[in-house]
C-alpha cells in the first residue's frame, strides 16, 4: 500500500471513529493549557535559576496538557485513562474512539519524533496494517491485528532559547511506523479536521484487534 492510499485510509479511520468535536476541543484546550504552564513557571522565575526553568517548564506543559487532553475526551463522551508506564515511574494518557487509540506527547521544533517508549510502541504496533511485510528475520515487523490504529497528538514547542514561550508552534496528529522511525501520517491537526468535510466511505469495524486494545486500556 502506497503513501497516498495510507493517507486515505488513515483519514477515513479518523472521520469514521473520532468525533470532530473532540479534535476541535483539542485544538482549543492544548494551547490554553500550554499557556497556563508557562504562566505557572513564570510566576516562579525570580526564585529559579535558568537551568531550573528549562527543566520545570516541560514538566508543567506535559502534565497540564495531558489533563486537558483527557478533559477534552470526557467533554464529548470518549473514554480516557491515565496508565502507568513499564517500568513504573511515569504516566501517560490514552483516549479511545472506536478503533482509534490516541496518546499525546510534546516535542521541540528541532525533533519531530518523540522518544521511543514501551507505551508508544504499543500504539505504534497497531499500524502494521499500513506496512508491507518485509520478511527480514533480523528486523521483523511488529505483530498487530488487522484493524485499529494508534495515533499520537504532538505538541511542537519552540526551542528553549526562543524569546516567546507562551504558545506552541503547532498541534499535529501523527500515525507512527511500527518501528517508530517515521510517520505514516503527520500533519497539522487542522488538516484532519478539514477531512470531515470530505466524502468518506463508511466501513464496519473489525473486532480482531480487541486483544491489543484491551492490553492498552486495561
Amino acid at each position: 500500500m502506497g503513501a497516498k492510499e495510507n493517507r486515505k485510509q488513515i483519514l477515513r479511520l479518523f472521520t469514521r471513529d473520532v468525533p470532530k468535536d473532540f479534535l476541535q476541543q483539542v485544538m482549543e484546550v492544548l494551547p490554553s493549557a500550554y499557556g497556563r504552564a508557562n504562566g505557572n513557571v513564570k510566576a516562579l522565575w525570580p526564585a529559579l535559576e535558568p537551568a531550573e526553568v528549562r527543566r520545570l517548564l516541560p514538566q508543567q506543559r506535559h502534565y497540564i496538557q495531558n489533563a486537558a487532553f483527557r478533559e477534552a475526551a470526557t467533554s464529548v463522551g470518549l473514554p480516557s485513562a491515565v496508565k502507568a508506564t513499564s517500568p513504573k515511574g511515569e504516566h501517560y494518557p490514552i483516549v479511545t474512539a472506536g478503533e482509534v487509540l490516541m496518546g499525546r506527547i510534546g516535542v521541540t521544533a528541532v525533533s519531530r519524533l518523540p522518544r521511543l517508549a514501551k507505551h508508544r510502541q504499543l500504539l505504534a504496533c497497531l499500524n502494521s496494517r499500513f506496512e508491507p511485510v518485509n520478511g527480514d528475520l533480523f528486523d521483523p515487523p511488529a505483530l498487530a491485528a488487522q484493524e485499529g490504529m494508534g495515533a499520537i497528538v504532538v505538541t511542537v514547542s519552540p526551542s528553549s532559547s526562543a524569546a516567546s514561550q507562551e504558545l506552541p508552534l503547532g498541534i499535529f496528529m501523527g500515525v507512527p511506523f511500527t518501528n517508530f522511525k517515521g510517520w505514516h501520517y503527520y500533519a497539522p491537526l487542522e488538516e484532519v479536521i478539514a477531512a470531515y468535510h470530505e466524502e468518506v466511505v463508511q466501513e464496519q469495524p473489525d473486532l480482531a484487534w480487541a486483544t491489543l486494545k484491551k492490553r492498552l486500556e486495561g
